[in-house]
C-alpha cells in the first residue's frame, strides 16, 4: 500500500545540514522551536522515527508555535510510519478539529483514510474496519474531487471495495467447498449485486455456473456463463472457463 510517510510541504530543505550537530539525544531544551521543527524534518527525511517523533512532540508543547498545523500533520505521519495507526489517526484528527480552515487539513483528512485503510486486516479476519475505511476514504475521495489527495483517497477507497468483495467471496468458497450449495449462491449473488465494479464479480460467476452445473440448474448456468463470458471475456475465470478446467 502506498504510504505518505515524508510531509509534501518540506520547506528550508538548504538550512537542514547546519543541525547535523546538535547530536541524536533527546533533549531539546533551550532550543528554539523553529530549529527544533527544522530537526525533526530532518529526522523524518532519514527515517529516523524515534527522533522525528520527540522533535515534533516538543515544538507541540511550545505554545504560539506558527507551524503546529504542520507539525501534528507530521507526527501523525511519524506514527503511521511506526505502524501505530491508531494514534496517527488522532493526530490528523486533532489537525482537522483544531486547524480545519489551514491548508494542511485535507493531507490530516488524508491521513485518517491511509491510517484506517493500514488497520484493515487480512481478509479473513472480521472487516469491520475496511469497511470504515472504504467509507471515509469514498467520503474524503468525493471532498477533495480532481486533486491528487482525492485520487489517492479513492485508489484506498477501490482497494477497501475489492477486499470486502473478497471477503464474500471467501465465504462463499467456504459454504461450495462443504456443499453448502444455498448459502455459497447468497454470497456469490451478494457479491455481485453489492459490488458490481470488483475484480471479484467474474469469479463469483465462474463459481455460480460450477454449482449450476453440479445440481442440475441447466439454465441458470448457461446464464452465468454468457454473463461471464460477455462482460467479463479477457478476465482469468473466463478463459478458464472456455478452457473447461477447474478453479
Amino acid at each position: 500500500m502506498r504510504t505518505h510517510l515524508i510531509n509534501r510541504l518540506f520547506t528550508g530543505a538548504a538550512g537542514l545540514l547546519l543541525l547535523c550537530g546538535c547530536g541524536g539525544g533527546g533533549s531539546f531544551r533551550g532550543m528554539m522551536a523553529a530549529d527544533v521543527y527544522e530537526i525533526g524534518l530532518l529526522a523524518m527525511a532519514e527515517e529516523d522515527w524515534n527522533k522525528a517523533e520527540r522533535a515534533f512532540e516538543a515544538v507541540l508543547r511550545t505554545s504560539g508555535f506558527e507551524r503546529a498545523p504542520e507539525a501534528r500533520v507530521n507526527l501523525g505521519r511519524v506514527l503511521f510510519a511506526k505502524k501505530d495507526f491508531i494514534l496517527a489517526r488522532a493526530e490528523y484528527q486533532r489537525v482537522l478539529d483544531r486547524y480545519a480552515a489551514d491548508t494542511i487539513a485535507p493531507y490530516a483528512s488524508l491521513g485518517i483514510c491511509e491510517s484506517l485503510a493500514a488497520e484493515s486486516p487480512r481478509v479473513e479476519r472480521d472487516q469491520s474496519s475496511t469497511a470504515q475505511a472504504e467509507v471515509i476514504c469514498a467520503q474524503i475521495a468525493r471532498d477533495y474531487a480532481g486533486t491528487l489527495i482525492g485520487l489517492d483517497a479513492e485508489t484506498l477507497r477501490g482497494e477497501m471495495y475489492d477486499k470486502l468483495a473478497e471477503k464474500d467471496y471467501s465465504r462463499g468458497r467456504y459454504y461450495h467447498r462443504r456443499n453448502f450449495f444455498d448459502s455459497a449462491i447468497q454470497y456469490y449473488e451478494g457479491l455481485i449485486a453489492d459490488r458490481p465494479e470488483s475484480k471479484w464479480v467474474p469469479w463469483a460467476l465462474y463459481q455460480l455456473v460450477t454449482i449450476s452445473e453440479k445440481i442440475g440448474y441447466d439454465d441458470d448456468a448457461e446464464e452465468f456463463r454468457k454473463r461471464l463470458i460477455g462482460e467479463f471475456a479477457e478476465s482469468e475465470p473466463a478463459k478458464l472457463l472456455a478452457r473447461g478446467g477447474d478453479s
